[in-house]
């Protein structure tokens, strides 16, 4: 027995179709026969991916990877065709990292963000953004640049299938500056003219350098420490530098050198018993209290409120205060002067008698101022007598 095939018999065929993507997420299959009946019918099944439209028809939409098949069906014989077709799908996206930055401080003032993909041999577009920070160049380099705070995205995307990922990265910054503290304004001293200044109060984050430099002062060593000697009176600022960050702080103290500017006594001349005067020290303006006091050619020192005996003469005085800074000055010790009591050169003295009564009868009353000289008057009466006497008493008065 002989079985012959009917050259009549339908064929269906698919052909090869396109791979879906990210830009490309719908297709359109494409169906093609051979029959010698041109009212075939068509019928798209698949059990791993999606028809959207035209299942019945040759040109089926299509928008998931899979497998589809078609069956071709002729009417008039019932006889049928059938073939399928693999649709595949490339939205692979590599994994990418950014690594931490470093922190912006007062030295480090920009810093790189540089994205970093895992397994992907080709070359990624790259769209970086910020909404709070600041980038300093171009936006679609790797890596960029950036100069603030704040978080960073970025987006990659993938030539080949337009398919896309995206990171983000927080920079951080630290420009919390230190605070410098140059201490007190001081007063330099005299002997010996020497002053710390003292920049330990001075804090920050991490170690800090000191550096003094000073406006008509002078640093005779130390400047590079928190406590350096000064000479001289002057404007020393100190400038303190954070170790972590690099962050700067200024203060300014001012040293003083203060002279005593006068000499403050009380001078008792020697008088009648004493043949010496006596000084007595209070004080002096300016200068820092207490105070010391010397005298040239007397040894030793004496403290305020003190007082000494002097001969008459002028005396050289220095005042020393608390800081050694000197003043000097003389005071002179007057001589002692004796009093002298002059009473006028002529003393009238006058006694009125009774018209029964003489001078003769007074002698213990006026006979020690001088002699009595009666006088007559017209009436025939002794009535008065008057002294008249020119005398000088000299008196020393002890």
């Amino acid at each position: 027995m002989f079985v012959y095939q009917d050259p009549n018999l339908p064929v269906a065929s698919i052909q090869d179709a396109d791979t879906l993507t990210c830009l490309v997420d719908q297709l359109m299959l494409t169906a093609t026969f051979q029959s010698p009946n041109p009212n075939v019918t068509f019928s798209w099944s698949t059990g791993d991916g999606q028809i959207l439209s035209g299942g019945t028809t040759t040109t089926p939409l299509i928008g998931a990877a899979g497998t589809y098949m078609v069956v071709l069906t002729d009417p008039a014989t019932g006889c049928t065709a059938t073939d399928q077709v693999v649709v595949e799908e490339n939205t692979a996206v590599p994994q990418v990292s950014v690594p931490a930055a470093g922190t912006l401080t007062c030295l480090v003032n920009q810093v790189d963000l540089t994205a970093v993909p895992s397994s992907y041999p080709g070359t990624l577009s790259w769209a970086w953004s910020t909404g709070n920070g600041q980038i300093t160049g171009p936006t679609t380099t790797n890596p960029i640049q950036v100069n603030a705070p704040g978080i960073y995205q970025v987006i990659w995307t993938v030539p080949e299938n337009g398919c896309t990922g995206s990171t983000t990265v927080s920079v951080t910054e630290n420009k919390w500056p230190p605070l410098a503290d140059a201490g007190p304004d001081g007063l330099l001293p005299c002997d010996p003219p020497v002053f710390a200044l003292d920049g330990t109060a001075s804090t920050g984050q991490g170690g800090l350098t000191y550096t003094w430099t000073t406006v008509g002062g002078q640093v005779v060593s130390g400047s590079g420490s928190s406590t350096p000697q000064i000479a001289t009176s002057g404007s020393y600022v100190l400038l303190v530098t954070d170790a972590v960050n690099g962050c700067t702080d200024t203060d300014t103290v001012q040293v003083s050198q203060v002279i005593p500017s006068g000499l403050d006594v009380e001078v008792d001349p020697p008088g009648c018993k004493r043949a010496q005067g006596e000084l007595s020290l209070l004080g002096s303006g300016g200068g820092s209290p207490p105070y010391i006091f010397q005298i040239d050619s007397i040894q030793g020192s004496y403290s305020q409120g003190e007082g000494l005996l002097l001969d008459p003469g002028s005396w050289t005085v220095s005042v020393i205060d608390a800081l050694g800074c000197r003043f000097d000055t003389t005071i002179v010790m007057p001589d002692r002067q004796d009093l002298e009591l002059v009473v006028p050169q002529e003393v009238w003295v006058q006694w009125r008698f009774g018209p029964d009564r003489t001078a003769d009868q007074f002698p213990n009353r006026i006979g020690g101022y001088g002699a009595v000289e009666p006088v007559d008057l017209a009436d025939g009466h002794r009535r008065s007598a008057v002294v008249v006497h020119k005398h000088r008493w000299p008196c020393n008065i002890r």
